[in-house]
């Protein structure tokens, strides 16, 4: 694909083909007979040709990759739906890489009669905790917004809701002061998709037989009824995706990622970081001040052992389901290059394994540590404790010099989290296995 990292679209299998034996006297069935696809679909039949092609859509898809038909694809990655507008815009990415002009979507602004009632949703990145907050707000016919503020954990469930009525412009400041100092935003992502992950949370809530919060009732306007049919990730809706070893070349310097605002306050668990640095203690004596060049190679194996024993399978599951979520964000600030980024170290995490392939060699994963460390340096004053061997009493200060000097990180007080006030239940914290904790 002439060097392009992302890979190219998968053919869908050809119908299956039966052979008919034909009786010379009956007429031929004109409805069983191959449709004839268009490899140069003008854009403006792109989306009635796609419709007609039923079970066809991906070969005519692939058909318009393979004679470079841009505008029809463009057309479909604007105004179509669900696979057919995934594939459209992969395929719109792969005539990118090979230099293609890809035509601009023209944005048409209908002037008119109001209706009546809008209903918009909103996500907000998850915090180091990966609590996330899905807002839906209808509007009435008094042009004020009743809104639904939802926070929720998928270890736990709902953990707790807001009602509120705004104006459109009251809206617009809640919903950017959310996070202090607006370092993100939340995202609007469709209702269905947001009312689906309510549902999805509260229908594991209730099968454990845990507390839901007060304020459910007073939202059930806007929550609905619970989806018939699962509804795809908006993230996943954007077709980012690239093949593994793609992404592994992608995802090579990934710790810098954590410089987004999305990621910029997770941390490993407490526990973990102070059993890193237990690793450490164990090669110090107690009293004497190491070699720099030795506390840095101790750090460093230090930071690889806790990173290969802290990302487990179901860590990491949980890991790449919040990545998702602060997807979405990083798509609508930073656009499609950083977000494949994302999309890349996700791949590389999930086909992570113990063996081959260990979580160390995710640049992203390693960081978590890294940045641990860096934090801790400088709320010590370039100084770091480090637990002495067991037997002897207190901890050791060492002041290293810059000893993860290779890692990314801003050397910046411990972050805190953006996420407003929502704390989850005893009954959660208790259960769930926090990131953080």
């Amino acid at each position: 694909m002439h060097g392009s990292r992302v890979s190219a679209i998968r053919r869908a299998p050809f119908p299956g083909r039966q052979a008919h034996r034909l009786n010379p006297q009956s007429k031929p069935d004109t409805t069983k007979m191959p449709m004839t696809l268009d490899p140069n679909t003008p854009k403006d039949q792109a989306l009635s040709a796609l419709e007609s092609a039923g079970a066809e859509a991906p070969r005519l898809i692939q058909l318009w990759l393979d004679h470079a038909n841009a505008p029809a694809l463009s057309e479909i990655s604007a105004h179509g739906l669900g696979d057919s507008r995934r594939r459209a815009r992969k395929a719109l990415r792969v005539l990118q890489s090979r230099g293609v002009t890809i035509p601009k979507q023209k944005r048409v602004v209908t002037l008119g009669a109001k209706e009546t009632q809008t209903t918009k949703a909103w996500l907000l990145a998850p915090d180091p905790a990966y609590n996330i907050l899905l807002v839906l707000a209808r509007r009435s016919d008094t042009s004020r917004y009743q809104t639904a503020l939802v926070y929720l954990n998928d270890d736990y469930g709902v953990t707790q809701v807001q009602q509120g009525e705004y104006s459109q412009s009251a809206l617009k400041k809640t919903l950017e002061g959310l996070v202090p100092g607006g370092r993100y935003k939340p995202a609007e992502v469709s209702v269905a998709w947001a009312r689906a992950r309510i549902f999805e949370a509260l229908a594991r809530q209730r099968q454990r037989g845990l507390v839901e919060p007060l304020g459910l009732t007073s939202v059930a306007g806007l929550l609905g009824s619970p989806p018939t049919q699962e509804i795809v990730h908006p993230f996943d809706a954007e077709g980012l995706e690239v093949a593994l070893e793609d992404a592994r070349e992608m995802s090579k310097d990934s710790g810098s990622l954590h410089n987004l605002a999305e990621f910029a306050a997770w941390l490993p668990s407490r526990r973990a970081i102070d059993a890193m640095l237990e690793d450490v203690g164990k090669n110090l004596k107690p009293g004497e001040q190491p070699d720099q060049s030795q506390l840095q190679l101790l750090l460093q194996a230090a930071v690889v052992s806790a990173t290969d024993r802290y990302f487990t399978p179901e860590q990491r599951e949980r890991l790449v389901r919040a990545m998702k979520d602060s997807a979405v964000s990083i798509l609508a600030r930073e656009g499609e290059t950083t977000a494949l980024r994302v999309a890349a170290v996700m791949q590389c995490i999930t086909s992570a394994g113990l063996i081959t392939d260990p979580p160390s060699d995710v640049p992203f994963l390693k960081a978590f540590f890294d940045k641990a460390v860096a934090y801790l340096l400088a709320e010590g004053k370039g100084s770091l404790r480090i637990p002495i061997p067991a037997g002897q009493p207190g901890t050791e200060p060492v002041a290293p010099i810059n000893p993860m000097s290779q890692s990314p990180m801003p050397q910046s007080p411990m972050p805190q989290s953006p996420m407003p006030q929502s704390p989850m239940p005893p009954e959660a914290a208790a259960e769930s296995d926090d990131p953080n904790e």
